[in-house]
């Protein structure tokens, strides 16, 4: 055992036995353990090349005894770049029967050791839910990507993961138990449940709180747990958040948060970009909150914001190294797999993960942007491949839609509770895009402003949008309608136990949209 691995053990040990009486103590040593993991993290980003590595190393040798190792790359590869260039490209349907093989009975198909969890992920208004297991070194993932955030917080808000109470809004931990005992459920929950118990004593919701499936059931109950709490954090889908607040606001009586929680300042927000949320979430508290996001799916965890890396802007955020091995395909004509440490500035990629629960060169469909590498690799979520708009080879990402929304909720001051987007027809017959805003007061007179507005915003947002409307005129002026937001509302909440469920924005066509509205209204929308 080395001396860093002695110091590191020694500090769990002394961690676990300081008497909670004394919370001085208690406190100090966890500030010192967070301090340690920020400065590694740090070191980590200042040296990715490395970091990824080691990281490939040793899900080598977690993974040497499992079915797919000897199958796959990792068991050919003799380093990084070796596996980058043997790289295949696998995603669910690839490993549907393996998983259904996994699942039925002990196997060595993905991993060797024992199989502990199943996580489910919610999906999408248009897409399946996906069941991944869990062993114990993914779970150990996890908990290790717990520790970098509390670091993280620590150093952006001096948030005390013992004194100040806070909420996790996760999802129902535990859906159903299969034949063989094993709980199947969402990942955020789950993880709730297995914190620390020191951690878990200023934390909410309880852990009976936690397990009731129902969320509107949920809701209330956490307007009781909550009413003399004193939050200084809240972590959750901002969606899901905003939920929370607009029923506790409703069941206490009150305009805003602002005197129920005085020293609610942080937000740690997943799932989705906060731009397009952050006036709403910041009204419902009554202050402006800071925002740090994490970026995390069912598949693992991947990255986080450091703000004293980032500049404190969101959105921009950096890997998270050590136990996930990333590869990258190249979005365009050649689609080359590359490493961290061969990625340029301004790269669109694919994100390729391989993991200690046997995925291997998995990927989740999200692209990203690759922002700066020097002196650290920082990027930002573009949105799932294919999603967006390309009516005319404008190629408008998902993450300048959710700017769009931002910006016009802004000038309109309206709040924009949902939106929705897909090519259509103008009335003279050329192409153009079509939007449903849902708000709380539509007033069918402002159509045509609505729209105006939004296609100037698009435009500065957009270079190619711009050239496609003004220079070339393939794309003809937008539409707008409104729609109601309390029927998005109630049928986001029919769905909100399914973990991060995030609700489609943008469409194929305007059958594909009526389609999803006609089953939304019925309450019939797939999983």
């Amino acid at each position: 055992m080395t001396e860093i691995q002695q110091k590191r053990q020694g500090d769990r040990k002394t961690f676990l036995k300081i008497s909670v009486k004394n919370k001085t103590m208690l406190q100090s040593s966890l500030s010192a353990i967070l301090k340690r993991q920020y400065n590694k993290i740090l070191r980590d980003q200042l040296t990715p090349g490395e970091a990824q590595e080691k990281a490939f190393r040793r899900l080598q040798a977690k993974l040497r005894r499992s079915e797919i190792y000897r199958s796959s790359e990792l068991s050919r590869a003799k380093n990084l770049n070796d596996y980058a260039r043997l790289a295949q490209v696998r995603t669910y349907e690839d490993y549907k029967q393996t998983i259904k093989t996994t699942l039925s009975a002990p196997s060595r198909a993905m991993f060797s050791d024992p199989l502990q969890y199943v996580g489910l992920s919610s999906g999408t208004t248009s897409g399946d839910c996906k069941a991944l297991p869990y062993n114990k070194a993914m779970l150990k993932t996890w908990e290790r990507y717990q520790l970098a955030m509390a670091a993280i917080l620590q150093e952006a808000s001096s948030i005390s993961l013992i004194k100040d109470q806070r909420l996790i809004w996760g999802s129902t931990p535990i859906v159903r138990k299969d034949e063989r005992g094993l709980a199947h459920g969402y990942v955020s929950g789950f993880l709730s449940m297995r914190s620390p118990w020191l951690f878990r004593r200023n934390s909410f919701p309880k852990a009976e709180s936690l397990l009731i499936p129902d969320m509107n059931a949920k809701m209330e109950k956490m307007s009781e747990e909550l009413r003399s709490a004193n939050l200084q954090l809240v972590s959750g889908v901002p969606s899901y958040l905003l939920s929370l607040f607009e029923h506790l606001k409703e069941s206490w009586g009150c305009e805003n948060l602002a005197e129920a929680f005085p020293n609610l300042r942080t937000c740690v927000y997943s799932a989705t970009a906060i731009d397009a949320w952050k006036s709403q979430l910041n009204t419902a508290v009554g202050r402006e909150l800071n925002y740090v996001g994490c970026y995390a799916s069912t598949e693992g965890p991947f990255g986080y914001e450091i703000p004293t890396l980032n500049g404190g802007m969101n959105g921009i955020y950096q890997f998270h190294l050590g136990d996930i091995v990333y590869l990258f395909r190249k979005l365009g004509e050649d689609g080359k797999i590359v490493r961290l440490a061969d990625l340029q500035p301004g790269d669109e990629v694919e994100l390729l993960l391989s993991s200690p629960n046997g995925l291997i060169n998995y990927s989740i469909g999200d692209c990203l942007k690759i922002i700066s590498v020097n002196p650290t690799v920082q990027f930002q979520i573009l949105g799932r491949i294919g999603q967006g708009m390309n009516v005319a080879a404008e190629k408008v990402s998902m993450a300048e839609l959710n700017s769009v929304i931002e910006e016009l909720s802004q000038e309109t001051k309206n709040v924009i509770r949902h939106f929705f987007v897909y090519p259509g027809r103008s009335p003279s017959g050329r192409a153009n895009y079509q939007w449903a805003f849902a708000i709380d007061n539509p007033n069918p007179k402002l159509n045509s402003q609505w729209a105006r507005q939004v296609d100037e915003i698009l435009k500065k947002k957009n270079f190619d949008y711009w050239e496609a409307r003004e220079e070339l005129g393939f794309i003809d002026s937008p539409q707008v309608q409104f729609i109601s937001a309390e029927m998005v509302k109630n049928f986001h909440q029919s769905q909100a136990s399914r973990g991060q469920f995030k609700m489609k924005s943008n469409f194929n066509s305007e059958k594909e949209f009526y389609s999803f509205v006609g089953k939304m209204m019925e309450g019939t929308v797939a999983a």
